[in-house]
């Protein structure tokens, strides 16, 4: 058994006994891990704070391949983004770039790329600055990129189905992108839709999003969230609890609740 130390997003936390807890990690080195926090429930406890959903932390832990089940020794905090758990609908976004790349990511699973694109993506999206339309766009963004790392990312130029070119993309299939017109799609997107996928696609920096297609960032919020998460569901093959979340949040705005911020 040896002593590790790594940093790691707090993605879950489960109830073990009547002091302790299991938090299941996101973690750069070794992809996703289960860790015991003994004693975490007890009052006081200098580690309850720092164990909280998307904060981000250093743990030092026990390590023991044949166990699925590690010991956390000590915790210390990194970042708890207090501006982005002001604004629900921020941290519901940010819950979902942190779902997403949890899914997808196996144990013992080196991905340095995934774990710096969840950093980059909570620091822009926590910003003061960054609205919340803005935000929504941001977070199709990085799941894009989270999808490029794992190499599922959808293919707009050649049909996944017989490999022929398309000039102009409107059918597609969640299995991978864009299929012809002689194969069958998923579904028909309209000419604005596939703009914004070819955005995420070809933009290196989303902050420096194309000041004369500022008219589509209200789409991103109405189909392309929508539209990513669904492809992402196909591949992960169970939904996203926090699309059904981020789902719920609109359907309330509609009936007029205000849920923007919290004390």
């Amino acid at each position: 058994m040896s002593t590790n130390q790594t940093e790691a997003f707090v993605v879950h936390l489960y109830d073990y006994s009547e002091t302790s807890r299991i938090i299941q990690f996101l973690t750069a080195q070794r992809g996703k891990m289960s860790c015991i926090a003994k004693g975490v429930r007890r009052k006081n406890n200098p580690w309850t704070y720092s164990l909280d959903r998307l904060n981000r932390v250093e743990i030092f832990y026990t390590w023991k391949s044949t166990r699925e089940v590690q010991t956390l020794i000590e915790v210390s905090l990194i970042d708890s983004y207090p501006e982005l758990k002001k604004h629900i609908k921020k941290q519901v976004l940010a819950s979902l770039i942190l779902e997403t790349a949890f899914s997808m990511t196996e144990t013992e699973q080196r991905i340095q790329k995934t774990y710096n694109q969840v950093c980059n993506a909570f620091e822009q999206i926590s910003s003061p600055d960054i609205y919340n339309e803005f935000a929504i766009f941001l977070t199709c963004w990085h799941l894009w990129q989270i999808l490029v790392h794992n190499g599922i990312e959808p293919q707009l130029h050649i049909c996944v189905r017989c490999g022929k070119p398309i000039e102009k993309a409107v059918h597609f299939s969640l299995q991978g992108g864009v299929v012809c017109n002689n194969c069958k799609p998923d579904r028909t997107l309209n000419n604005d839709e596939v703009r914004c996928l070819q955005i995420l696609q070809h933009l290196d920096n989303p902050l420096n999003f194309p000041f004369n297609h500022t008219s589509f960032l209200p789409l991103f919020e109405t189909k392309i969230l929508s539209f990513l998460c669904s492809f992402i569901t196909y591949h992960l093959g169970h939904p996203l609890k926090s699309y059904n979340v981020f789902h719920e949040l609109n359907q309330l705005k509609i009936q007029g609740f205000n849920y923007e911020t919290k004390d």
